[in-house]
């Protein structure tokens, strides 16, 4: 960072990390989490296409068609 942009009183971040015992894994367990989470939201998207996909023979038979 320059020295002008502190003059002008431009605010700037700083990135901080904080270290709890875990270290290390603290952090692949949020990246496990967080693949098990996206997975389970998949399957569920998955599902729900497949189950609109299944029944859309009843659902266009009920439906009239103009």
């Amino acid at each position: 960072m320059s020295s002008r942009a502190a003059d002008k009183g431009v605010p700037t971040a700083t990135l901080t990390t904080t270290v709890c015992g875990h270290g290390k894994r603290r952090g692949e367990r949020g990246v496990v989490s967080n693949i098990v989470r996206g997975s389970i939201g998949s399957l569920i998207e998955w599902y729900d296409w497949y189950a609109c996909t299944a029944f859309s023979v009843y659902y266009a038979a009920a439906l009239p068609l103009r």
